[in-house]
């Protein structure tokens, strides 16, 4: 049998009060950190994810900005060859336009001075038989003479030819 005594008796009302005391002064303490720890905890957790959740919000924009900006790139090379593209053409135009002109008033100059030789060569011509008439009259030469005349002027014209 077990023997209750005093001591046994005092002992067990010392841990009683110990526990209370315990249970008091320490186990309340403890149990309202751990809670304010584990709120704590839940509302870092609860930041971390609502952080999560803008970063990815915020690289979705960025990404969304990104492909905007690119196909804007795009876009504007694009107008940008299509810009010098057309430039190009009109310059070759312009040349081409140029060079015909050139060509055009190379063919007038040119006929300008061949029918300005042709006036120079028709009025020598006129003078050479106005002076060949003019030798025949005052010489009144023979008809051998007026071939030698005649011949002569020939070589003449030939030679401004």
């Amino acid at each position: 049998m077990v023997e209750i005594s005093f001591t046994m008796i005092v002992q067990v009302l010392n841990f009683l009060i110990l526990m209370w005391l315990l249970k008091k002064l320490l186990y309340g303490p403890v149990i309202d950190y751990l809670d304010r720890r584990s709120e704590g905890i839940k509302v870092d957790l609860s930041e971390a994810k609502r952080m999560k959740k803008e970063a990815t919000e915020v690289i979705k924009n960025q990404e969304l900005e990104y492909q905007r900006a690119k196909r804007e790139a795009q876009n504007i090379v694009r107008e940008a060859q299509k810009q010098a593209e057309s430039e190009k053409n009109k310059i070759l135009a312009d040349a081409e336009e140029e060079s015909h002109q050139i060509v055009e008033n190379g063919k007038k100059f040119v006929d300008m001075e061949l029918r300005t030789a042709k006036t120079k060569l028709h009025n020598n011509v006129i003078d050479i038989a106005t002076a060949i008439a003019g030798q025949m009259i005052e010489q009144q030469i023979t008809v051998k003479d007026q071939d030698k005349l005649l011949k002569k002027a020939l070589e003449q014209f030939d030679q401004w030819n």
